[in-house]
């Protein structure tokens, strides 16, 4: 096996005109799928879920192997969004009952 660097990401390809990891494409390839899964369900708080996403980025870039861990780490972050996004509404609504039957 050769080792093959290409963008600063150095992956072992079988073939040696096999194309290297790019882990840049990867994970802009996984944000924006899961922006568009979660999206939707974070509703107003959609800026909340991006940021979770770049704090996902970040510490996948920490690991050594952001393309492994970004995907897994991005899920997490953004399934804890939608939960705190369904606790907010919750709050809101009870306040508002309990505002209306004051």
């Amino acid at each position: 096996m050769k080792a093959v660097k290409r963008d600063n990401v150095t992956s072992r390809s079988v073939k040696k005109d096999a194309p290297a990891v790019d882990a840049r494409e990867v994970i802009a390839l996984a944000k924006a799928r899961t922006l568009r899964e979660y999206s939707e369900a974070t509703g107003e708080h959609a800026r909340l879920l991006r940021l979770a996403l770049n704090e996902a980025e970040a510490l996948a870039w920490q690991s050594g192997f952001p393309h492994l861990f970004f995907p897994v780490l991005a899920a997490e972050k953004a399934q804890a969004t939608v939960q705190w996004h369904r606790r907010q509404r919750a709050v809101r609504r009870k306040a508002a009952e309990i505002a209306f039957a004051e």
